[in-house]
């Protein structure tokens, strides 16, 4: 669990979004690609805030099924877009589909909304988010790092992490924006508390 939560990075944070503040005015929306609903991930969001929660199960889903959620997303401030079931090789883009990178890049260039992009797996593939203005990596996709990544979204855990590899010509090794802990409740193991 240490490790893991020492290698969360936030590669990017615009205005310093991240942690998220203002709970009471915030409007968060969850898209989760690539797992099923009821992931470690959403559920440990919906413990910090009311969080509308969608997922799209296939990685390689028809863009139809991405345009669908779009009117969906209207009414929030914040869209969390978390994406799963990676691979670590770049065949096949580290398993990252077309219609997810349409979709997050529609979301990012023709709505206001912030997109906070979570990537759990490959550092490699975050060249494909080059353009996002709070991007986050959490290296693995296991119930640690899915539990952790939320964590630090809300401030109850700081973000010390750093990129081991250059990703691309603007997220180099080494690139890792610290974050505060808030004193937001943390979830954990009873061993990290001494019992």
């Amino acid at each position: 669990e240490q490790l893991y939560e020492h290698a969360v990075t936030v590669a990017r944070n615009k205005g310093n979004l991240i942690p998220f503040r203002n709970l009471d005015t915030l409007s968060i929306a969850s898209v989760a690609i690539g797992t099923g609903p009821n992931s470690v991930f959403q559920q440990t969001l919906g413990n910090y805030a009311p969080t509308a929660k969608f997922t799209i199960k296939d990685r390689f889903a028809p863009d139809t099924a991405f345009t669908k959620l779009i009117s969906k997303l209207q009414d929030y401030d914040v869209v969390v877009i978390s994406i799963h079931g990676m691979n670590s090789t770049p065949f096949r883009d580290f398993g990252i589909g077309l219609g997810t990178r349409a979709f997050i890049q529609y979301l990012q260039e023709r709505t206001d909304k912030k997109v906070v992009v979570t990537v759990f797996g490959n550092a490699y593939s975050l060249k494909y988010f080059d353009k996002s203005e709070w991007l986050v990596a959490g290296y693995e996709d296991n119930p640690v790092s899915q539990s952790l990544v939320p964590q630090v979204l809300f401030g109850a855990r700081a973000a010390k992490g750093k990129l081991p590899v250059t990703a691309s010509a603007t997220l180099k090794a080494g690139t890792g924006i610290a974050t505060p802990s808030l004193g937001r409740l943390k979830y954990g193991t009873p061993e990290s508390v001494g019992m």
